[in-house]
C-alpha cells in the first residue's frame, strides 16, 4: 500500500475507541494549553492589527475568533486563531522535527462550532492530524532544516488539512486529495525567525489546510504520489519513507513527542533557561555575582537566537541574551519579559553582553541539536555548569496535569474571569463526555 493510501485509511478508519487513554488525556491538555496561547496572543499589539484586518474584510458569520467577540467566516477565524496561537510563543513543539499543536487546535475549534462537533470528534481529528504531521517532520529531519524550511508551518499545513478532512468526514479518496492539495501549500523559512512573518507562516498553514480539505470535498483532485514529492524535495537519503507509515495507529502515538512550553519565547531557548533556573536555585547567586554566562548550542539554535541587542519585541523572543537576562534579573519569564520597556531597560542592556554563545556544528543540524551546556563564571573566578537534553515539559520530564492547568491559569488570568477559567478547564479536560462544545467555544470567543 502506498503512502497516500495508508495515511488516508488511518484517518478515515480511526475512531475515538482506537485512541489510548493517555493519548486522549495529553490531547486535551494540549488543547487547554493552546487555548491559553491563543487567548494570550490575541492581546498583543500585532494581533490587534490582525483583528482589525479581519474585521475590515468581513466574511460570512460562521465562527468566533478566540479572544474577540467578532464573528467571521471559518476561514478567517482559523487564520486569526493560528496567528494568535503562534505570536504568543506558547506553542508546544515536537523535537526532533519541530511541528506544533498550533496548526491543529486553531483549526478544529472553528470547525467544531460550524459543524457541531462533539468532544470525542474534536479529539479524533486532533489526534490523526497531529500523528501524520509529526511523522512527516520527524522522519525528514534534519534535511528539511538543512534546505532552509521550517518544519512547523511546512508540515503544519498537512496537519491542518487532515484535521479538517476528519472533521468534514471525508472518504478515503477525498482525504488523499486533501493530502496532495495540502502538500502544495508548504511554506516557512528560517529567514523569517524573529519577525512577524514567522507567525503569519503558521497562520497561513492553518487556513490553507482548511481550504485544501474544502477543495477536496468539492471534488478537486491532486497528485498523491507523496513518496515522489518528498524525494524530489529532500533527496532519497533525506527521508525515511517506510518509517512514516510503519505502525501508524499503534501506541505510542507521536503526539507524545511534543514538548510543552512554559515560557512565551522560542523553544530553542528553554533547555538553557531551565538549566540557569536550576543553577540559581541550587547555588543561590544573583546577577551581581556573575562575570559571564557561556551557552554552548547547536548551529541552528545559534543562528536563530543569537541576538545581543534585539531590535524589537519579536526579536527579543528569539534572543538567548535577553531571555537568560530575564532569568537572572527578574527570576521569571512571562509575557511582560517581551516588551519595549524590557528591551530598553538599562539593567537588561548591561547584562545581555555577558551571555556568550558558542556554536557547535559537530552536534549536527536541526533544532535543539546536541546537549547544550550553561556555564556560569563568577567574578571570584569560580564556575558552575549544567547540561539538559530536554527542558522541563519535554517527554522525558513531562509536566503533570496540575502544572499544565497552572500554565493555563497564568496566561489567561488577565483575560478571563476566575469563573470562566475554572469552567473552561473543567470542560476541556472532560471533553470526551461533552456532546455540545458551544459553551466552551462561547466563553473563549467572548460570546458569554
Amino acid at each position: 500500500m502506498n503512502m497516500a493510501d495508508r495515511l488516508s485509511s488511518f484517518v478515515v478508519e480511526t475512531t475515538f475507541k482506537d485512541i489510548p487513554a493517555d493519548t486522549v488525556r495529553f490531547t486535551k491538555e494540549l488543547a487547554l494549553k493552546t487555548t491559553a496561547g491563543m487567548l494570550a496572543g490575541s492581546r498583543l499589539s500585532e494581533s490587534k492589527k490582525f483583528i482589525a484586518y479581519i474585521k475590515e474584510k468581513g466574511g460570512k458569520s460562521e465562527a468566533g475568533i478566540v479572544g474577540d467577540s467578532f464573528r467571521t467566516s471559518v476561514e478567517n477565524a482559523i487564520l486569526a486563531n493560528g496567528f494568535f496561537a503562534h505570536i504568543s510563543e506558547l506553542e508546544d513543539d515536537q523535537y526532533p522535527g519541530p511541528t506544533s499543536d498550533i496548526t491543529i487546535f486553531p483549526v478544529i475549534l472553528p470547525l467544531a462550532e460550524k459543524l457541531g462537533l462533539s468532544g470525542k470528534e474534536l479529539i479524533e481529528a486532533s489526534v490523526v492530524g497531529t500523528e501524520i504531521m509529526t511523522r512527516f517532520s520527524y522522519y525528514t529531519q534534519p534535511r528539511t532544516a538543512e534546505r532552509g524550511f521550517i518544519p512547523l508551518p511546512y508540515y503544519g499545513v498537512i496537519g491542518a488539512g487532515i484535521v479538517a478532512a476528519k472533521a468534514l468526514k471525508l472518504d478515503k479518496e477525498k482525504t488523499k486529495a486533501t493530502l496532495g492539495l495540502s502538500f502544495t501549500q508548504g511554506t516557512g523559512s528560517y529567514v523569517n525567525i524573529g519577525t512577524v512573518a514567522h507567525y503569519l507562516e503558521s497562520a497561513w498553514s492553518c487556513r490553507n489546510g482548511w481550504v485544501a480539505a474544502e477543495m477536496a470535498n468539492l471534488g478537486f483532485t491532486s497528485g498523491t504520489n507523496l513518496e515522489k514529492w518528498l524525494i524530489s524535495l529532500l533527496g532519497e537519503d533525506g527521508v525515511k519513507l517506510e518509517a512514516i507509515i510503519n505502525d501508524i495507529g499503534k501506541s505510542p502515538f507521536f503526539i507524545h513527542n511534543i514538548w510543552i512550553k512554559k515560557y512565551p519565547c522560542c523553544g530553542l531557548t528553554h533547555r538553557q533557561a531551565d538549566s540557569l533556573f536550576m543553577l540559581i536555585k541550587e547555588h543561590k547567586f544573583t546577577a551581581e555575582d556573575v562575570a559571564e554566562i557561556r551557552v554552548d548550542v547547536g548551529t541552528t539554535d545559534y543562528e536563530a537566537c543569537n541576538r545581543v541587542d534585539p531590535a524589537d519585541i519579536e526579536s527579543s523572543k528569539f534572543s538567548y541574551q535577553h531571555i537568560l537576562s530575564a532569568v537572572m534579573l527578574d527570576g521569571e519569564i512571562d509575557m511582560d519579559t517581551f516588551t519595549d520597556i524590557k528591551i530598553s531597560d538599562p539593567q537588561f542592556k548591561a547584562f545581555r553582553p555577558k551571555i556568550k554563545l558558542i556554536a557547535h556544528p559537530e552536534w549536527g543540524g536541526g533544532s535543539n541539536a546536541g546537549i547544550p551546556r550553561v556555564t556560569v563564571r563568577f567574578k571570584n573566578g569560580k564556575s558552575i555548569m549544567k547540561e539538559m537534553d530536554q527542558p522541563i515539559g519535554g517527554n522525558k520530564f513531562p509536566l503533570t496535569s496540575a502544572q499544565i492547568v497552572d500554565l493555563y491559569r497564568k496566561y489567561t488570568r488577565n483575560i478571563l474571569t476566575e469563573e470562566q477559567i475554572s469552567r473552561t478547564i473543567d470542560m476541556t479536560l472532560d471533553m470526551e463526555n461533552i456532546s455540545d462544545l458551544s459553551e466552551l467555544i462561547n466563553i473563549i470567543t467572548f460570546r458569554n
